[in-house]
C-alpha cells in the first residue's frame, strides 16, 4: 500500500530540489554549503547531484502514468479548482485513462500515425486514484453533507420503535407479501444546479469553490420501489403550462414514464391523485392478485388528501405515513435510494458543466436521469434501501444502532496547520543549458528555441555530453511528456465539446402538448403526438404547394396568341 506523502516530506523534497538547483548555478561553491543554507542532507543532496533519481523516479516504470504525466494531472486538478470545477475521483480516472489512450498511437519513421492501440477499455484499479493523492499532498477529496436540524432531533429510540410495532400490525393484519409492500416519495431537482460532492481540489489555491450554470427550472419526480427489488415507473413534472414532445425526443426515454406539467415543478393534489390511479395501482394491482398492497409514505400534503386516502380504501391499499423528521432514517427511499441517485446524476452533469455550458436544456437533464436512476435503481440498492430502513427483513435495530452513533459523533471540524512553502530560488544564467527547463512553467518559445539550437549544435560535436547537457536533455523529456499529457486532456474536451453541439443539432425544438383533461402523458404518448404534428406539418406543406398562386392576370397574358401560320399570312400580305 502506498504511504500517504506528508507535507513536510513533500516540502524536504522542494528544498532538496532548489539545492541542487542553487548549486548548479554556481550559488553555492559546495554541495555542503548548498545543504546548509537549505537545511537537508549532504549526502541526499550529493546524490542528487551525481543524478542518482529519488525513491519515486526509481519505481516510475511500474507507476500507471509517469510522473511527468502525473505533475500534468495534478496541474490540471488545480486549474479547474480555480476555475470552481474541482473534479471528482471518477473524473480522475477518466482523464487518467485518456492520458493513456492517447499515448498509445504507433509514429514511423516519416512522423506519419501507421496505428492505433486497442486502448478503448482501459482498467485502472480503484486503489490509484487514493495513491494518486498520496503522491500528491496537495490535493484532497473532501465532502459536503447537509441535514436538517429538525431532523436530529424529533429522531428518538421511542418515535422509531412506535413505527416498527405499527408496521408489523399491519403487516400482520393484512397479510402483506414482501414483494406488495412499496415506498412512495417524491425528490425534487433544479435543472442547472448539482450537489456538494467528493471532488479533487488543491489545497494551496484560496477558490475552492464549484462553479455551475446555475438555477433554471425546478423539476419533481415522483418514485416508487417494491421489496422485491423492482421499481414503478417514475412521474417527471417540468416547470410550464403545457407538455413537451422535445422532453422525449432521445431514445433512452422509457416509453412508460409519465410526465406532466405545473406552474412551479411541483407537484399538487392532483398530480398525487392521478399517479395514485395512472402509475402506482396500474402497474401493481395485477402482481398484487387480489391481495392488498402496502404504501408507506411521508405526510406530504399531496399524499394524504381525502380523494387519495379514500381511493387506496377502495382498492385494498394499507397506507402508513411515516412520523414527522424521520424519513431519512424509516424511509428506504431515502436510506438507499436518493442519496446514490443524486451523486450519479451530479456525475453526469458535471460533463456538462466542464465543458462551460450556459444553460441545461430539459432533455439534456432527463437524459442524464435516465442514466442515474439505472446506476442507483438496481436490485441489489432497492434491497439495500429495505434492509437499511429496517423494514425487510424487520429489524429495529437496524436504525437503533444509527441513532446510537449518531448521538456519539462529533461535529467539531479539525484543522491542520500548514507550514510556509520554501521560496523558490532564482536561477542564474551562466550557462543556457543548465537553467532551462527548471521550473514547471511553460516554457518560453523564443527561450527554447535558442536553447534547442545549442543543444543540436552541441549533439553535432559527437563528443560525450557534459553534465548540463545530460541535464537539459532528461528535462526536456519530461517536458515533452508533461506536454503531451496536456495536449491529451485539451483534445478530449474538445471532443466532449464537438460531441455536446453534435447532439444539440440533433434535438429540435418541441411542440407544446395541451394538457387538457389528460394530466399524465407517457413518454410514448409524446412521441406519438410528435409524430401527428410531423404528419400534419408534412401534408400542410404539400397543399400549399399544389395550391395554385393567387393574384392578378396581366392584360398581356390575356390577349390571345397568334398561330404561327396566321403570323406568316400577314407577313406575305405585307411584302406583296
Amino acid at each position: 500500500m502506498a504511504r500517504k506523502l506528508s507535507l513536510k516530506a513533500a516540502q524536504m523534497r522542494e528544498s532538496i530540489k532548489a539545492a541542487a538547483e542553487d548549486y548548479k548555478c554556481g550559488k553555492y561553491k559546495s554541495v555542503y554549503a548548498a545543504a546548509k543554507a537549505h537545511r537537508v542532507s549532504e549526502t541526499t543532496l550529493r546524490a542528487r547531484v551525481e543524478g542518482r533519481g529519488t525513491h519515486v523516479e526509481s519505481n516510475e516504470a511500474n507507476q500507471l502514468l509517469t510522473r511527468a504525466e502525473e505533475t500534468m494531472l495534478a496541474k490540471r486538478c488545480t486549474e479547474l479548482t480555480e476555475n470552481g470545477l474541482p473534479p471528482r475521483k471518477v473524473t480522475i480516472l477518466e482523464m487518467a485513462a485518456e492520458i493513456i489512450r492517447r499515448r498509445g498511437r504507433q509514429i514511423n519513421d516519416d512522423g506519419l500515425q501507421i496505428g492505433m492501440l486497442e486502448l478503448e477499455n482501459i482498467h485502472i484499479g480503484k486503489e490509484w486514484a487514493r495513491r494518486f493523492l498520496n503522491r500528491h499532498p496537495n490535493l484532497k477529496g473532501k465532502r459536503a453533507r447537509r441535514i436538517d436540524a429538525a431532523r436530529l432531533k424529533e429522531v428518538s429510540p421511542e418515535n422509531v420503535m412506535e413505527w416498527f410495532t405499527a408496521v408489523e400490525r399491519v403487516i400482520r393484519k393484512y397479510d402483506v407479501k414482501p414483494e406488495n409492500i412499496y415506498n412512495m416519495d417524491e425528490t425534487g431537482f433544479s435543472i442547472g444546479s448539482t450537489q456538494a460532492g467528493y471532488v479533487i481540489v488543491d489545497d494551496n489555491v484560496q477558490s475552492q469553490f464549484q462553479i455551475q450554470p446555475g438555477r433554471q427550472e425546478w423539476v419533481t419526480v415522483v418514485e416508487c420501489i417494491c421489496g422485491d427489488g423492482s421499481s414503478v415507473a417514475p412521474l417527471v413534472v417540468f416547470k410550464g403550462q403545457n407538455g413537451s414532445t422535445e422532453w422525449v425526443q432521445s431514445p433512452e426515454i422509457p416509453g412508460n414514464w409519465r410526465f406532466s406539467a405545473s406552474q412551479n415543478g411541483w407537484t399538487s393534489n392532483m398530480h398525487g391523485l392521478k399517479w395514485l390511479q395512472l402509475c402506482f395501482d396500474s402497474d401493481t394491482r395485477e402482481k398484487a392478485d387480489g391481495g392488498y398492497r402496502l404504501l408507506i409514505l411521508d405526510g406530504h400534503g399531496s399524499h394524504v388528501t381525502g380523494s387519495f386516502i379514500m381511493y387506496c380504501m377502495d382498492h385494498r391499499i394499507a397506507l402508513m405515513r411515516l412520523p414527522p423528521h424521520t424519513s431519512h432514517v424509516l424511509q428506504p427511499l431515502d436510506v438507499g435510494l436518493f442519496g446514490p441517485l443524486k451523486t450519479a446524476l451530479s456525475n453526469h452533469q458535471d460533463k456538462l458543466f466542464r465543458l462551460h455550458v450556459a444553460r441545461i436544456r430539459k432533455v439534456e437533464w432527463l437524459i442524464a436521469y435516465v442514466k442515474a436512476r439505472r446506476t442507483a435503481f438496481r436490485h441489489e440498492n432497492v434491497l439495500g434501501g429495505w434492509n437499511g430502513a429496517g423494514l425487510i427483513p424487520l429489524n429495529p435495530e437496524k436504525v437503533l444502532s444509527k441513532l446510537v452513533s449518531t448521538t456519539r459523533s462529533t461535529l467539531n471540524s479539525r484543522k491542520s496547520d500548514k507550514a510556509a512553502q520554501p521560496l523558490p530560488s532564482t536561477p542564474c544564467n551562466d550557462n543556457i543549458l543548465e537553467t532551462s527547463l527548471l521550473d514547471s512553467s511553460p516554457p518560453d518559445a523564443s527561450h527554447l528555441r535558442q536553447t534547442n539550437t545549442a543543444f543540436r549544435r552541441r549533439l553535432g560535436l559527437m563528443t560525450p555530453l557534459k553534465t548540463p547537457e545530460r541535464g537539459y536533455a532528461f528535462r526536456l523529456s519530461v517536458t515533452s511528456e508533461k506536454l503531451l499529457a496536456q495536449v491529451s486532456l485539451l483534445q478530449h474536451e474538445n471532443a466532449e465539446l464537438k460531441r455536446l453541439n453534435a447532439q444539440r443539432k440533433e434535438y429540435t425544438k418541441g411542440n407544446r402538448v395541451a394538457l387538457k383533461d389528460r394530466l399524465l402523458l407517457t413518454a410514448e404518448e409524446l412521441r406519438e403526438t410528435a409524430r401527428e404534428m410531423q404528419k400534419m406539418e408534412e401534408e400542410r406543406e404539400q397543399t400549399k404547394a399544389a395550391k395554385p398562386k393567387r393574384g392578378r392576370k396581366r392584360k398581356a397574358k390575356e390577349m390571345e396568341t397568334p398561330d404561327v401560320d396566321q403570323v406568316d399570312e400577314a407577313n406575305s400580305e405585307i411584302e406583296a
